[in-house]
């Protein structure tokens, strides 16, 4: 979804990073995010991780049920301590229940997604600078240039 530069806000507080983290991924389309992080995170992954991101990239151009639990399995095998596997894990909770189509729904607590995707973003932040709030404010600028393409 387009967005006009007048919709984005203008303030970035880097100094109360949690707290900014927090409103950027209440304040944005969770799917819009996940998209946007399957392609930062693309160029700097591991082969593995690359496919998984593609996979990631492709299911939501095109939802499909089996898509998303090979999308939960690779990211298993990446591993949920890695932002990738954070992503994958984010998009299956996202979209679905978390059992199977034969059993009755379980869904995640509120908020769930919201949170593995702000840890995904601090990660981020955090391991590309010695500067975390200058990381912050970067990588948010290169979320609102998104947002007006």
């Amino acid at each position: 979804m387009k967005i006009s530069k007048y919709e984005l806000p203008i303030i970035f507080d880097p100094s109360n990073l949690e707290k900014e983290i927090e409103s950027w991924v209440k304040d944005s389309n969770l799917s819009e995010l996940i998209a946007w992080l399957a392609a930062v995170l693309m160029p700097s992954e591991l082969t593995e991780s690359a496919i998984l991101l593609r996979d990631i990239q492709i299911y939501l151009e095109s939802p499909s049920s089996n898509l998303r639990w090979n999308i939960f399995k690779k990211s298993e095998e990446v591993g949920f301590s890695t932002t990738s596997g954070l992503l994958g894990l984010a998009l299956f909770l996202l979209k679905g229940s978390m059992s199977p189509d034969e059993y009755e729904p379980v869904y995640p607590p509120d908020g769930v997604v919201e949170q593995i995707i702000g840890c995904i973003l601090m990660l981020l932040i955090v391991s590309k600078s010695q500067a975390p709030s200058n990381e912050a404010e970067k990588l948010y600028i290169a979320w609102c240039n998104y947002k007006l393409q």
